[in-house]
Parts: C-alpha cells; structure tokens; sequence
C-alpha cells in the first residue's frame, strides 16, 4: 500500500472521517467505526477506497482537501488536482458524495479552473453564508477562490491576491 501524503479530516453528524491521496494518486478515506469518543471493543477505523463508477479515483498530484455540510442531505466534497479532460493541463476537480451514496463528479469539473501543480487546496463552507469556498493557485500562481452557493452547481471564480507573498 502506498502511503499517504495529503489528508483532510471531517466530522459531521455521525461521521468522522480521514480523507487522503496516496503517494501512487489513488484517493482513500478511514471511517470511524462510531462517532465520538474511541470504542474500546472496536478502537480502528475502517479503510475504504474512493472510486467513482467502480473505478479508483486516481489524482495527478496528491494534494486534496474536503468538506462536510448538511444542506440538502448529508454531503460530502473531496477537492482535489487532476488532469484536464485533454490530459495536458492540471485541473481543480470535485467528488461529491449524498447521504453515503455513491461518489459522482461534481458540478466544478464543468468549469475548467487550471490549476498549478505546486498549489495546495483548502476547502472551507460558509454555513451564515451558505457558500462553499475553495481556495487554490491557478496555473500562473496567482490565488483564487471558486465558490458556489450550497445546494446550488452554478460556480463562479475570482483572484482573491495578485500581490506577492
């Protein structure tokens, strides 16, 4: 098994769980096996693969972050850096997953942010909001924001810093 070089941790409702990318690319998540304090009959938690239409879901580099809210459900957002659909560009990509459902590509893929292979991503909901923000460098390095209002898929995008760091 390779190992982990990206995690994110949620906690929402009954789950608890440790999103990551492995160093191979390929997305996992440990699910507590009961929210709350550790059960000492059964202390682990349990792995499980990430796979959109019984296919692992492979990342170009391993970097991620996600996000749990319960607008609409109980919902699940994995960001993540993948290869645009002609495979020569890094792209922002979104998994999505309801109520524990399958996982299924989100609205997100359809808008085509480019992303630097040396951006991180961080992830965050608004919930006074009701936004979902996702923070990343485009493929000029400059930092962006994509966001969307919960329960909506109508992305928008904007520079949030031109400046230097």
């Amino acid at each position: 098994m390779s190992l982990p070089t990206s995690i994110s941790g949620i906690e929402s409702g009954e789950l608890n769980a440790l999103y990551y990318a492995r160093r191979n690319g390929t997305l996992a998540r440990l699910v507590a096996q009961k929210a709350g304090p550790e059960d000492p009959k059964n202390p682990k938690y349990k792995v499980e693969r990430i796979e959109l239409k019984s296919e692992v879901v492979d990342t170009a580099i391993p970097h991620i972050s996600t996000v749990a809210y319960t607008q609409g459900g109980k919902q699940v957002r994995i960001y993540y850096i993948g290869y645009s659909d002609k495979g020569n560009k890094f792209q922002l990509k979104e998994l999505c997953q309801t109520d524990n459902g399958p996982w299924f590509d989100g609205a997100l893929n359809h808008k085509k942010h480019y992303i630097s292979k040396d951006s991180r991503i961080s992830a965050v909901v608004a919930e006074q909001q009701k936004h979902l923000n996702v923070f990343y460098l485009d493929e000029d390095e400059t930092l962006n924001v994509a966001w969307v209002t919960l329960g909506q898929e109508a992305w928008s995008n904007r520079e949030v810093y031109d400046g230097k760091f």
